[in-house]
Protein backbone atom coordinates (compact mmCIF):
# COMPACT_ATOMS: atom_id res chain seq x y z
CA UNK A 1 0.00 0.00 0.00
CA UNK A 2 2.59 2.52 0.27
CA UNK A 3 3.01 3.36 -3.04
CA UNK A 4 -0.19 3.79 -3.59
CA UNK A 5 -0.84 7.97 -4.22
CA UNK A 6 -4.77 7.45 -4.17
CA UNK A 7 -7.54 4.94 -3.72
CA UNK A 8 -10.99 5.69 -5.59
CA UNK A 9 -13.60 3.61 -4.43
CA UNK A 10 -17.00 3.47 -6.61
CA UNK A 11 -20.34 2.67 -5.11
CA UNK A 12 -23.75 2.78 -3.91
CA UNK A 13 -23.99 3.24 -0.70
CA UNK A 14 -27.49 2.68 -0.59
CA UNK A 15 -27.42 -0.81 -1.82
CA UNK A 16 -27.01 -4.32 -0.15
CA UNK A 17 -24.14 -3.95 2.43
CA UNK A 18 -21.40 -7.05 2.23
CA UNK A 19 -22.74 -10.41 2.99
CA UNK A 20 -20.17 -10.70 5.95
CA UNK A 21 -20.19 -8.37 8.82
CA UNK A 22 -19.95 -4.18 8.40
CA UNK A 23 -21.32 -1.47 6.25
CA UNK A 24 -17.82 -0.13 5.21
CA UNK A 25 -18.81 1.62 2.53
CA UNK A 26 -21.69 3.03 4.27
CA UNK A 27 -19.73 4.13 7.38
CA UNK A 28 -16.73 5.98 4.82
CA UNK A 29 -19.72 7.93 3.11
CA UNK A 30 -20.81 9.07 6.07
CA UNK A 31 -17.98 10.01 7.69
CA UNK A 32 -16.48 11.94 4.81
CA UNK A 33 -20.05 14.00 4.73
CA UNK A 34 -19.93 14.59 8.43
CA UNK A 35 -17.49 17.85 7.48
CA UNK A 36 -17.89 19.95 4.73
CA UNK A 37 -14.60 20.80 4.09
CA UNK A 38 -13.52 16.77 4.16
CA UNK A 39 -16.65 15.82 1.98
CA UNK A 40 -15.53 19.13 -0.88
CA UNK A 41 -12.26 17.26 -0.64
CA UNK A 42 -12.98 13.73 -0.61
CA UNK A 43 -16.45 13.49 -2.04
CA UNK A 44 -18.30 13.16 -5.46
CA UNK A 45 -21.77 12.48 -5.81
CA UNK A 46 -23.88 11.73 -9.10
CA UNK A 47 -26.81 13.34 -8.98
CA UNK A 48 -28.24 12.31 -12.17
CA UNK A 49 -29.37 8.64 -13.01
CA UNK A 50 -27.18 7.66 -16.22
CA UNK A 51 -28.83 4.49 -15.72
CA UNK A 52 -32.57 4.67 -16.47
CA UNK A 53 -33.81 7.57 -18.55
CA UNK A 54 -35.19 11.07 -17.71
CA UNK A 55 -38.75 10.62 -16.10
CA UNK A 56 -38.40 6.72 -14.83
CA UNK A 57 -41.05 5.48 -12.85
CA UNK A 58 -38.95 2.76 -11.66
CA UNK A 59 -36.20 4.91 -10.12
CA UNK A 60 -38.96 6.83 -8.60
CA UNK A 61 -40.17 3.58 -6.60
CA UNK A 62 -36.53 2.85 -5.89
CA UNK A 63 -35.90 6.30 -4.46
CA UNK A 64 -38.53 5.23 -2.00
CA UNK A 65 -36.05 2.12 -0.70
CA UNK A 66 -33.14 4.67 -0.38
CA UNK A 67 -31.71 7.16 2.24
CA UNK A 68 -31.56 9.80 1.11
CA UNK A 69 -32.83 13.10 1.87
CA UNK A 70 -35.00 13.44 -1.02
CA UNK A 71 -38.77 14.11 -1.49
CA UNK A 72 -40.15 10.67 -2.20
CA UNK A 73 -43.33 11.17 -4.56
CA UNK A 74 -45.68 8.63 -2.52
CA UNK A 75 -48.12 9.40 -5.41
CA UNK A 76 -46.40 6.24 -6.88
CA UNK A 77 -48.49 3.79 -4.57
CA UNK A 78 -51.52 5.14 -5.46
CA UNK A 79 -50.33 4.83 -9.25
CA UNK A 80 -49.77 1.47 -8.54
CA UNK A 81 -52.91 0.53 -6.47
CA UNK A 82 -55.08 2.29 -9.26
CA UNK A 83 -53.60 0.33 -12.33
CA UNK A 84 -51.75 2.47 -13.90
CA UNK A 85 -48.63 0.82 -14.26
CA UNK A 86 -50.50 -3.06 -14.51
CA UNK A 87 -48.80 -5.13 -17.19
CA UNK A 88 -52.79 -5.32 -19.23
CA UNK A 89 -52.74 -1.57 -19.02
CA UNK A 90 -52.36 -0.30 -22.59
CA UNK A 91 -51.83 3.34 -22.02
CA UNK A 92 -48.69 2.38 -19.56
CA UNK A 93 -45.87 3.92 -22.10
CA UNK A 94 -43.75 3.98 -19.04
CA UNK A 95 -40.49 1.43 -17.58
CA UNK A 96 -42.22 0.14 -14.45
CA UNK A 97 -44.83 -2.84 -15.20
CA UNK A 98 -46.32 -4.48 -12.66
CA UNK A 99 -48.16 -7.95 -12.47
CA UNK A 100 -49.55 -10.27 -9.62
CA UNK A 101 -49.54 -13.62 -9.24
CA UNK A 102 -51.35 -16.14 -6.29
CA UNK A 103 -49.02 -18.80 -5.14
CA UNK A 104 -46.35 -21.21 -6.73
CA UNK A 105 -48.43 -22.95 -9.28
CA UNK A 106 -50.14 -19.48 -10.22
CA UNK A 107 -46.02 -18.06 -10.79
CA UNK A 108 -45.12 -20.98 -12.96
CA UNK A 109 -48.41 -20.45 -15.34
CA UNK A 110 -46.63 -16.53 -15.60
CA UNK A 111 -43.30 -17.20 -16.42
CA UNK A 112 -43.90 -17.86 -20.45
CA UNK A 113 -45.97 -14.72 -20.34
CA UNK A 114 -43.56 -12.58 -18.71
CA UNK A 115 -41.08 -14.20 -20.99
CA UNK A 116 -42.81 -13.65 -23.97
CA UNK A 117 -43.57 -10.27 -22.76
CA UNK A 118 -39.93 -9.40 -22.03
CA UNK A 119 -39.29 -10.71 -25.33
CA UNK A 120 -41.66 -9.10 -27.44
CA UNK A 121 -40.31 -5.59 -26.01
CA UNK A 122 -36.93 -6.16 -27.66
CA UNK A 123 -37.80 -7.35 -30.71
CA UNK A 124 -37.66 -4.87 -33.90
CA UNK A 125 -40.49 -7.18 -35.49
CA UNK A 126 -42.97 -9.41 -34.62
CA UNK A 127 -41.36 -13.01 -35.17
CA UNK A 128 -43.52 -16.54 -35.25
CA UNK A 129 -41.12 -18.32 -33.86
CA UNK A 130 -40.67 -20.60 -30.94
CA UNK A 131 -39.99 -18.55 -27.57
CA UNK A 132 -36.75 -20.06 -27.11
CA UNK A 133 -35.40 -19.19 -30.48
CA UNK A 134 -36.75 -15.39 -30.02
CA UNK A 135 -35.28 -15.04 -26.61
CA UNK A 136 -31.89 -16.33 -27.99
CA UNK A 137 -32.18 -13.63 -31.22
CA UNK A 138 -32.63 -10.97 -28.26
CA UNK A 139 -29.80 -12.04 -26.55
CA UNK A 140 -27.54 -12.91 -29.61
CA UNK A 141 -26.90 -16.04 -28.61
CA UNK A 142 -25.78 -18.38 -30.02
CA UNK A 143 -23.49 -17.12 -33.00
CA UNK A 144 -24.82 -13.59 -33.70
CA UNK A 145 -22.00 -11.23 -34.01
CA UNK A 146 -23.22 -8.99 -31.42
CA UNK A 147 -24.16 -10.68 -28.05
CA UNK A 148 -26.15 -9.03 -25.71
CA UNK A 149 -26.17 -11.99 -22.83
CA UNK A 150 -27.84 -9.24 -20.12
CA UNK A 151 -30.83 -8.25 -22.70
CA UNK A 152 -33.26 -10.14 -19.70
CA UNK A 153 -32.95 -11.32 -16.45
CA UNK A 154 -35.12 -12.42 -13.53
CA UNK A 155 -34.05 -11.69 -10.08
CA UNK A 156 -35.94 -12.26 -6.68
CA UNK A 157 -34.77 -12.29 -3.05
CA UNK A 158 -34.75 -15.78 -2.30
CA UNK A 159 -32.56 -18.94 -3.79
CA UNK A 160 -33.92 -22.06 -2.68
CA UNK A 161 -37.52 -21.51 -1.42
CA UNK A 162 -40.58 -23.09 -3.80
CA UNK A 163 -40.46 -19.57 -5.59
CA UNK A 164 -36.76 -19.17 -5.43
CA UNK A 165 -34.27 -18.04 -8.52
CA UNK A 166 -33.34 -21.96 -8.24
CA UNK A 167 -37.20 -23.28 -8.75
CA UNK A 168 -37.68 -20.23 -11.60
CA UNK A 169 -34.45 -21.14 -13.62
CA UNK A 170 -35.85 -24.61 -14.30
CA UNK A 171 -39.21 -23.47 -14.94
CA UNK A 172 -37.58 -21.05 -17.37
CA UNK A 173 -34.95 -23.39 -18.71
CA UNK A 174 -38.09 -25.53 -19.62
CA UNK A 175 -40.07 -22.70 -20.82
CA UNK A 176 -37.58 -22.10 -23.46
CA UNK A 177 -35.89 -25.32 -24.33
CA UNK A 178 -38.58 -27.96 -23.72
CA UNK A 179 -38.85 -30.24 -21.04
CA UNK A 180 -38.50 -33.21 -23.46
CA UNK A 181 -35.11 -31.79 -24.63
CA UNK A 182 -33.80 -30.99 -21.49
CA UNK A 183 -34.51 -34.29 -20.10
CA UNK A 184 -32.92 -36.18 -23.00
CA UNK A 185 -30.21 -33.82 -24.08
CA UNK A 186 -29.16 -31.90 -20.25
CA UNK A 187 -25.40 -32.35 -19.88
CA UNK A 188 -24.59 -31.49 -16.44
CA UNK A 189 -28.12 -30.25 -15.83
CA UNK A 190 -27.49 -27.65 -19.24
CA UNK A 191 -28.78 -27.99 -22.99
CA UNK A 192 -27.70 -25.92 -25.98
CA UNK A 193 -27.98 -22.18 -25.46
CA UNK A 194 -29.04 -22.08 -21.81
CA UNK A 195 -27.40 -19.06 -19.66
CA UNK A 196 -25.34 -19.82 -17.14
CA UNK A 197 -24.16 -17.64 -14.27
CA UNK A 198 -20.25 -18.35 -12.49
CA UNK A 199 -20.41 -18.56 -9.08
CA UNK A 200 -16.85 -18.29 -7.96
CA UNK A 201 -14.20 -16.27 -8.92
CA UNK A 202 -11.77 -18.84 -11.00
CA UNK A 203 -9.42 -18.69 -14.02
CA UNK A 204 -10.39 -21.61 -16.09
CA UNK A 205 -8.10 -23.62 -18.71
CA UNK A 206 -9.66 -22.59 -22.15
CA UNK A 207 -8.75 -23.14 -25.33
CA UNK A 208 -7.08 -20.39 -27.14
CA UNK A 209 -8.72 -19.82 -31.11
CA UNK A 210 -5.95 -17.15 -32.31
CA UNK A 211 -3.08 -20.13 -31.59
CA UNK A 212 -5.56 -23.30 -30.99
CA UNK A 213 -3.43 -23.98 -27.38
CA UNK A 214 -5.38 -24.35 -23.88
CA UNK A 215 -3.96 -21.84 -21.47
CA UNK A 216 -4.47 -20.61 -18.29
CA UNK A 217 -4.00 -17.05 -17.73
CA UNK A 218 -5.15 -13.91 -16.63
CA UNK A 219 -7.42 -13.47 -19.88
CA UNK A 220 -9.18 -16.50 -18.24
CA UNK A 221 -9.92 -15.47 -14.87
CA UNK A 222 -14.24 -15.01 -14.59
CA UNK A 223 -15.50 -13.47 -11.86
CA UNK A 224 -18.10 -14.68 -9.86
CA UNK A 225 -21.66 -13.36 -10.87
CA UNK A 226 -20.13 -12.93 -14.67
CA UNK A 227 -23.49 -14.46 -17.13
CA UNK A 228 -22.28 -16.72 -20.10
CA UNK A 229 -23.51 -19.37 -22.75
CA UNK A 230 -23.60 -22.90 -23.42
CA UNK A 231 -22.63 -23.17 -27.31
CA UNK A 232 -24.08 -25.61 -29.52
CA UNK A 233 -21.31 -28.00 -30.13
CA UNK A 234 -20.90 -31.31 -32.81
CA UNK A 235 -19.40 -32.91 -30.44
CA UNK A 236 -21.81 -31.72 -27.23
CA UNK A 237 -19.32 -31.16 -25.07
CA UNK A 238 -20.27 -28.90 -22.29
CA UNK A 239 -18.91 -25.65 -24.02
CA UNK A 240 -19.17 -22.32 -22.37
CA UNK A 241 -19.01 -18.39 -23.89
CA UNK A 242 -17.79 -15.84 -21.61
CA UNK A 243 -18.29 -12.19 -22.28
CA UNK A 244 -14.92 -11.36 -22.02
CA UNK A 245 -13.95 -12.43 -25.34
CA UNK A 246 -16.62 -14.29 -26.74
CA UNK A 247 -14.73 -15.49 -30.37
CA UNK A 248 -11.62 -15.95 -28.58
CA UNK A 249 -12.19 -18.33 -25.54
CA UNK A 250 -13.82 -21.53 -25.42
CA UNK A 251 -13.82 -22.76 -21.90
CA UNK A 252 -14.70 -26.83 -21.57
CA UNK A 253 -15.45 -27.34 -17.64
CA UNK A 254 -14.98 -30.49 -16.07
CA UNK A 255 -18.06 -32.26 -14.36
CA UNK A 256 -16.45 -31.34 -10.89
CA UNK A 257 -16.06 -27.54 -12.13
CA UNK A 258 -19.85 -27.34 -13.48
CA UNK A 259 -21.24 -28.87 -10.18
CA UNK A 260 -18.92 -26.38 -8.45
CA UNK A 261 -18.38 -23.20 -10.60
CA UNK A 262 -21.64 -23.02 -12.78
CA UNK A 263 -25.91 -22.19 -12.27
CA UNK A 264 -28.46 -21.42 -14.74
CA UNK A 265 -28.11 -18.29 -15.32
CA UNK A 266 -31.79 -16.92 -16.66
CA UNK A 267 -33.05 -15.74 -13.05
CA UNK A 268 -30.45 -14.55 -10.17
CA UNK A 269 -30.43 -13.73 -6.37
CA UNK A 270 -30.42 -9.90 -6.44
CA UNK A 271 -27.13 -10.30 -4.74
CA UNK A 272 -25.73 -11.92 -7.29
CA UNK A 273 -27.16 -9.01 -9.73
CA UNK A 274 -25.31 -6.26 -8.03
CA UNK A 275 -23.00 -4.55 -9.88
CA UNK A 276 -25.08 -5.78 -13.28
CA UNK A 277 -27.44 -4.25 -15.62
CA UNK A 278 -29.93 -5.31 -17.80
CA UNK A 279 -31.83 -4.06 -20.35
CA UNK A 280 -35.25 -5.75 -18.93
CA UNK A 281 -35.16 -7.04 -15.30
CA UNK A 282 -38.28 -8.98 -13.99
CA UNK A 283 -38.36 -9.27 -10.01
CA UNK A 284 -40.17 -11.31 -8.28
CA UNK A 285 -41.75 -10.54 -4.92
CA UNK A 286 -42.90 -12.76 -2.85
CA UNK A 287 -45.68 -11.47 -0.34
CA UNK A 288 -42.89 -13.11 2.42
CA UNK A 289 -42.51 -10.87 5.86
CA UNK A 290 -39.07 -11.66 6.14
CA UNK A 291 -36.45 -9.36 7.48
CA UNK A 292 -34.31 -10.73 4.39
CA UNK A 293 -36.10 -9.09 2.20
CA UNK A 294 -34.82 -5.76 3.29
CA UNK A 295 -34.86 -1.99 2.03
CA UNK A 296 -31.49 -2.17 0.62
CA UNK A 297 -32.54 -5.13 -1.12
CA UNK A 298 -35.20 -3.60 -3.23
CA UNK A 299 -33.28 -0.19 -3.92
CA UNK A 300 -31.05 -2.73 -5.66
CA UNK A 301 -33.13 -4.73 -7.51
CA UNK A 302 -35.41 -1.81 -8.77
CA UNK A 303 -31.68 0.04 -9.86
CA UNK A 304 -31.06 -2.96 -12.12
CA UNK A 305 -32.48 -2.06 -15.38
CA UNK A 306 -32.03 0.27 -18.06
CA UNK A 307 -35.06 -0.24 -20.46
CA UNK A 308 -38.19 -1.64 -18.30
CA UNK A 309 -38.65 -2.94 -14.72
CA UNK A 310 -41.25 -5.33 -14.64
CA UNK A 311 -42.47 -6.21 -11.40
CA UNK A 312 -44.31 -9.54 -10.62
CA UNK A 313 -45.94 -9.37 -7.19
CA UNK A 314 -47.74 -11.42 -5.09
CA UNK A 315 -50.98 -10.91 -4.38
CA UNK A 316 -51.09 -7.05 -3.87
CA UNK A 317 -48.05 -4.17 -3.15
CA UNK A 318 -48.57 -4.17 0.88
CA UNK A 319 -44.78 -5.97 1.02
CA UNK A 320 -43.26 -2.68 -0.94
CA UNK A 321 -45.44 -0.62 1.67
CA UNK A 322 -44.42 -2.21 4.72
CA UNK A 323 -40.27 -1.40 3.21
CA UNK A 324 -40.89 2.06 3.59
CA UNK A 325 -40.18 2.26 7.25
CA UNK A 326 -36.45 2.58 7.92
CA UNK A 327 -36.68 0.20 10.56
CA UNK A 328 -36.69 -2.30 7.68
CA UNK A 329 -33.52 -1.41 6.79
CA UNK A 330 -30.07 -3.90 6.91
CA UNK A 331 -27.55 -1.28 7.30
CA UNK A 332 -29.47 0.17 10.01
CA UNK A 333 -29.82 -3.13 11.86
CA UNK A 334 -25.83 -3.30 11.94
CA UNK A 335 -24.45 -2.76 15.07
CA UNK A 336 -20.81 -1.91 13.44
CA UNK A 337 -19.02 1.10 12.98
CA UNK A 338 -15.58 2.35 10.97
CA UNK A 339 -14.80 5.91 12.49
CA UNK A 340 -16.82 6.16 15.75
CA UNK A 341 -17.94 3.86 18.67
CA UNK A 342 -21.05 2.19 17.54
CA UNK A 343 -24.15 2.93 18.96
CA UNK A 344 -25.96 0.09 17.70
CA UNK A 345 -29.84 -0.26 18.36
CA UNK A 346 -30.91 -3.21 19.92
CA UNK A 347 -33.13 -5.37 17.69
CA UNK A 348 -35.86 -5.37 20.95
CA UNK A 349 -35.88 -1.25 20.41
CA UNK A 350 -36.58 -1.25 16.92
CA UNK A 351 -40.36 -1.51 17.49
CA UNK A 352 -40.67 1.78 19.30
CA UNK A 353 -39.84 3.80 16.14
CA UNK A 354 -42.36 2.11 13.83
CA UNK A 355 -44.35 4.80 12.28
CA UNK A 356 -47.32 3.85 14.47
CA UNK A 357 -45.71 4.44 17.62
CA UNK A 358 -45.48 7.75 19.82
CA UNK A 359 -41.63 9.01 19.96
CA UNK A 360 -40.23 10.45 23.23
CA UNK A 361 -36.90 10.82 21.79
CA UNK A 362 -33.90 12.00 19.46
CA UNK A 363 -33.99 9.80 16.46
CA UNK A 364 -31.22 7.99 15.65
CA UNK A 365 -28.98 9.23 13.25
CA UNK A 366 -29.64 5.80 11.10
CA UNK A 367 -33.51 6.50 11.59
CA UNK A 368 -33.36 9.45 10.01
CA UNK A 369 -33.19 10.84 6.60
CA UNK A 370 -30.68 14.00 7.27
CA UNK A 371 -29.28 15.63 10.17
CA UNK A 372 -31.78 18.35 10.17
CA UNK A 373 -34.37 15.46 10.92
CA UNK A 374 -32.86 14.95 13.36
CA UNK A 375 -32.62 18.02 15.07
CA UNK A 376 -36.26 18.53 14.84
CA UNK A 377 -36.55 15.48 16.71
CA UNK A 378 -33.82 16.29 19.16
CA UNK A 379 -36.45 19.63 19.79
CA UNK A 380 -39.51 17.92 20.09
CA UNK A 381 -38.34 15.78 22.24
CA UNK A 382 -36.43 18.45 24.83
CA UNK A 383 -39.91 20.13 24.36
CA UNK A 384 -41.67 16.83 25.50
CA UNK A 385 -44.11 16.61 22.42
CA UNK A 386 -44.38 13.03 21.67
CA UNK A 387 -44.03 12.20 17.05
CA UNK A 388 -44.61 9.85 15.04
CA UNK A 389 -42.04 9.81 12.51
CA UNK A 390 -43.45 9.24 8.69
CA UNK A 391 -46.65 8.17 9.78
CA UNK A 392 -48.51 8.10 6.66
CA UNK A 393 -51.49 10.82 6.30
CA UNK A 394 -54.44 9.73 3.64
CA UNK A 395 -56.28 11.72 1.45
CA UNK A 396 -59.90 13.20 2.35
CA UNK A 397 -61.09 10.64 -0.49
CA UNK A 398 -59.02 8.06 0.69
CA UNK A 399 -57.32 7.00 -2.18
CA UNK A 400 -53.66 9.08 -1.72
CA UNK A 401 -51.71 9.11 1.18
CA UNK A 402 -48.12 11.22 2.32
CA UNK A 403 -45.59 10.85 4.64
CA UNK A 404 -44.99 13.75 6.76
CA UNK A 405 -41.59 13.81 8.31
CA UNK A 406 -43.35 15.00 11.74
CA UNK A 407 -47.20 14.06 12.98
CA UNK A 408 -47.32 15.65 16.64
CA UNK A 409 -50.36 16.78 18.27
CA UNK A 410 -49.70 20.27 20.55
CA UNK A 411 -53.24 22.49 22.60
CA UNK A 412 -55.41 19.79 21.38
CA UNK A 413 -54.03 20.34 17.38
CA UNK A 414 -52.36 17.91 14.98
CA UNK A 415 -49.50 19.01 13.12
CA UNK A 416 -47.49 17.86 10.09
CA UNK A 417 -43.69 18.86 9.55
CA UNK A 418 -42.30 18.79 6.84
CA UNK A 419 -38.27 19.48 6.73
CA UNK A 420 -37.15 20.42 3.02
CA UNK A 421 -33.36 20.28 3.37
CA UNK A 422 -32.49 20.88 -0.65
CA UNK A 423 -34.48 23.78 -1.98
CA UNK A 424 -31.56 24.91 -4.40
CA UNK A 425 -32.63 21.61 -6.09
CA UNK A 426 -34.77 22.48 -8.66
CA UNK A 427 -36.28 18.91 -9.28
CA UNK A 428 -36.40 18.78 -5.59
CA UNK A 429 -38.08 22.42 -5.17
CA UNK A 430 -40.38 20.91 -7.30
CA UNK A 431 -41.43 17.85 -5.77
CA UNK A 432 -41.89 20.03 -2.23
CA UNK A 433 -44.21 22.52 -4.09
CA UNK A 434 -46.29 19.40 -5.38
CA UNK A 435 -46.85 18.07 -1.93
CA UNK A 436 -47.48 21.60 -0.37
CA UNK A 437 -50.30 21.66 -3.26
CA UNK A 438 -51.31 18.39 -1.78
CA UNK A 439 -51.71 19.36 1.86
CA UNK A 440 -54.08 22.65 0.50
CA UNK A 441 -56.40 20.50 -1.49
CA UNK A 442 -56.89 18.16 1.55
CA UNK A 443 -57.41 21.10 3.79
CA UNK A 444 -54.50 20.45 5.67
CA UNK A 445 -52.18 23.77 4.91
CA UNK A 446 -53.34 24.92 8.47
CA UNK A 447 -51.62 22.39 10.35
CA UNK A 448 -48.47 22.28 7.67
CA UNK A 449 -44.97 23.35 9.32
CA UNK A 450 -41.99 23.64 6.66
CA UNK A 451 -38.43 24.29 7.83
CA UNK A 452 -36.38 25.89 6.75
CA UNK A 453 -38.35 28.93 6.79
CA UNK A 454 -37.00 31.52 3.69
CA UNK A 455 -33.78 33.09 4.99
CA UNK A 456 -33.70 31.36 8.51
CA UNK A 457 -31.09 28.73 9.41
CA UNK A 458 -32.77 25.60 10.70
CA UNK A 459 -31.84 26.48 13.83
CA UNK A 460 -33.67 29.83 13.54
CA UNK A 461 -36.88 28.54 11.76
CA UNK A 462 -37.01 25.95 14.53
CA UNK A 463 -36.57 28.77 17.46
CA UNK A 464 -39.33 30.67 15.65
CA UNK A 465 -41.66 27.52 14.97
CA UNK A 466 -41.59 26.83 18.72
CA UNK A 467 -42.31 30.33 19.75
CA UNK A 468 -44.66 31.75 17.14
CA UNK A 469 -46.51 29.17 16.08
CA UNK A 470 -46.47 26.66 18.88
CA UNK A 471 -46.29 29.31 21.59
CA UNK A 472 -43.28 27.25 23.24
CA UNK A 473 -40.47 29.83 24.69
CA UNK A 474 -37.55 28.14 26.35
Amino acid sequence: MNNIERMILVGDYNQLPPIGPGKIFFDLIKYLKKEEKRAAKHLAELHFNWRQAQGSRASVLASHYAKVAEIPDEDIFTEIAEGVYDISNPKNQSDLIIDYWEDEADLQKKIPEILEYAVSRLERAKSSKPLGDRYNDVHGIPFAKIRKIEAINVIGPYRHTPTGVDNINLEIQKALRGEEAVNKWAKYGYVFSDKVLQVRNYTYRALDHNDGEFKKTDENYIPNGTLGYYLPNKAKKLLIKFPKDYDRYSYYPTKKQTNEMLELGYATSVHKAQGSQFDITIMIVPNEDSDFLNREMLYTALTRSTSIQIILVQKDISILKSRLWLGKSEIVKRNSSLFSTSKGIPPKEFEKYKPENLIYEVLPDLFVRSEGERKISEALAKAEIGFFYEKPLISKDGKSFKLPDFTFKHNRKEYYWEHNGMMNNFDYAERAAKKKRWYEENGFQDRLIETPIEGMSLTQSIKYIFENVLNINE
